[in-house]
């Protein structure tokens, strides 16, 4: 036995991996029932990824947001808001893997071949405070299986602004993020995947998207784990 998996053969026994779904000492989330989660199901819109609407919401129509599209593979409940909240709070990195191979099953759902993934960045106070950015855990192992090349510091986060959760309206959320990101590498020509754990109103995935437009990205499109109904 490896050494990697000796050490992990020890966790294990001293904190038992129980599903979210079932309680069983399988996995984050054991493949019986990963079928019951609550997929994000059409209608929604095409830009956005809005349940219940479509094929564009009035938002998109009116004022559409600078991502090209956001794709989900299920709604932010159950087992799954549970699992975001282990990965993002209480330091359960280890989820980010299972969590990242549900994604990556729903990534050929993106319009369009993309150059690169790239994660949606924490603002560097946050990031020592939490000890790691969720965003790039999901992105570096949505990356290795999809065999697309990582970029973390394509993206950086310069504003401190509050966290999203904080913000109640739509407005508030983009107001929240206007102008947070900086662009810190190449992005000119190219098609970006951006990651993030989970999209509310789409703010703060527009806003990325904004900044490497900016920098001359052909297109962004987002992939996270689950939509906000």
């Amino acid at each position: 036995m490896t050494l990697a998996r000796a050490a992990k053969a020890l966790v294990d026994l001293v904190f038992p991996i129980h599903c979210l779904g079932c309680q069983r000492e399988e996995a984050f989330i054991c493949p019986a029932c990963v079928p019951k989660l609550k997929r994000l199901e059409r209608p929604f819109c095409r830009r956005c990824a809005q349940p219940n609407v479509g094929p564009t919401c009035r938002r998109c129509q009116d004022e559409p947001l600078a991502v090209d599209s956001i794709r989900a593979p299920y709604l932010f409940e159950g087992p799954v808001r549970e699992a975001v909240y282990r990965l993002k709070y209480k330091r359960q990195r280890a989820v980010a893997g299972p969590l990242a191979k549900l994604m990556s099953e729903w990534a050929p759902a993106t319009p369009a071949p993309v150059d690169l993934v790239t994660p949606v960045p924490l603002h560097p106070s946050r990031l020592r405070q939490r000890g790691y950015n969720q965003s790039y855990l999901l992105a570096r192992e949505t990356g290795r299986i999809l065999g697309l090349p990582i970029q973390d510091g394509l993206l950086a986060k310069a504003k401190n602004s509050p966290p999203q959760v904080e913000a109640q309206s739509r407005e508030e959320r983009r107001q929240n993020v206007a102008g947070s990101f900086e662009c810190r590498g190449a992005a000119e020509g190219r098609t970006v995947l951006l990651i993030d754990d989970v999209a509310t109103t789409g703010s703060t995935l527009a806003e990325c998207a904004a900044t490497l437009k900016s920098a001359g990205a052909k297109a962004v499109h987002a992939l996270v784990l689950a939509r906000e109904a």
